[in-house]
């Protein structure tokens, strides 16, 4: 049964012009409110598995919201449930949110992880992607979050997004690692369905390929592992909290448009729209909104899917078989894609 917690907080000060995650801009969202509807889901969760050993807190736009309320949030769910020792409590938080005691806030709550969303450090590219930040508030925050006592942070970067050079994305990469994160999400830029970017013409080819091998080629260099397809870590700082979703292991989803599994068969997702979410809630009804019903050949396809996109690979017997060489590399009878393999990754998925 789950030891993983993740709870959705849906409110961010403006939706990003890329972003296709489930989230409503709003300047004062109704924290108080939206905790209690978050504590009371959790008092009728399926969670008997005690402590909880990760808790992420992911939007949206958590850190809109006060420390004092996500307090109150860290203070219910460990009288529901309790936290392990050495529990991993993440926060993802917008740089244009934080200022010095709101760092020194959330620290004093109980959060020992922050993952800053800091995405690029242009400001021209941060305009392109409709962020309300700029490249000196991400260095402001990365400060007053290392003041706060923060000693595990997450940045995370975007890359080959429309007009980003090469030389731009270079800059953006010795910027960031002088920083000195312990942990770095890189995510290759996605035209998603419903934002401005769906019918916009994609990079070139050569240049996403280009700016896909530069990234892994510096953050390795500067001592970060690659240990899944968008993750890089220093050693020990891997997120343990996404590892136990590609291990597939059981979590709770908590607050609008949370996506749970806390049996293997079976993933729900809840209510997208908060105030949906909140009245459910309240009125004693499940804010579930669909159930996945998910078969062993569905379980084993995502396993190996999953499996794949680490740097652990998947059993040999279970791979694809006639794949060109360079794509993968074999160690102790796994599979394990090189970088080639990365980038073309999407394609070997579908031979699974």
């Amino acid at each position: 049964m789950p030891q993983h917690v993740y709870v959705h907080i849906p409110y961010c000060l403006k939706k990003c012009s890329y972003c296709a995650f489930s989230s409503v801009a709003c300047a004062a969202p109704p924290e108080e409110r939206y905790v209690r509807a978050v504590l009371s889901e959790a008092g009728r969760a399926e969670c008997d598995e005690l402590p909880i050993e990760t808790l992420y807190l992911g939007g949206g736009t958590p850190s809109l919201f006060s420390p004092a309320a996500i307090q109150r949030l860290l203070a219910g769910l460990e009288r529901q449930w309790g936290f392990a020792s050495g529990i991993e409590v993440t926060l993802e938080v917008n740089p244009e949110t934080l200022d010095r005691a709101k760092a020194a806030g959330f620290r004093a709550a109980g959060l020992d992880r922050a993952s800053l969303g800091v995405q690029s450090l242009n400001d021209q590219t941060l305009k392109t992607l409709g962020r309300v930040h700029s490249a000196a508030r991400s260095l402001a925050a990365v400060e007053q979050l290392r003041a706060a006592g923060f000693t595990n942070l997450s940045l995370d970067l975007i890359y080959a997004i429309p007009g980003q050079s090469l030389a731009a994305l270079e800059a953006d990469l010795d910027q960031l690692i002088a920083l000195k994160p312990e942990h770095v999400s890189a995510y290759l830029f996605t035209h998603e369905e419903g934002t401005i970017f769906e019918t916009a013409a994609g990079a070139d080819e050569d240049l996403v390929a280009q700016s896909f091998y530069l990234v892994r080629e510096r953050l390795q260099q500067a001592g970060y592992a690659a240990y899944e397809i968008s993750n890089f870590a220093r050693p020990g700082f891997e997120s343990r909290h996404n590892l136990a979703y590609w291990a597939g292991d059981a979590y709770v989803g908590l607050g609008a448009a949370a996506v749970g599994r806390v049996q293997p068969e079976r993933r729900y997702r809840n209510l997208s729209a908060p105030e949906a979410y909140m009245q459910a809630v309240e009125e004693g009804r499940s804010p579930v909104a669909e159930v996945d019903e998910l078969d062993q050949a569905a379980r084993d396809l995502e396993r190996r899917f999953l499996s794949l996109r680490t740097s652990q690979g998947l059993a040999l017997s279970e791979f694809p078989t006639g794949l060109p060489a360079e794509l993968y590399r074999v160690a102790d009878g796994r599979a394990i894609l090189t970088p080639a393999g990365l980038l073309v990754s999407d394609e070997i998925f579908s031979l699974l």
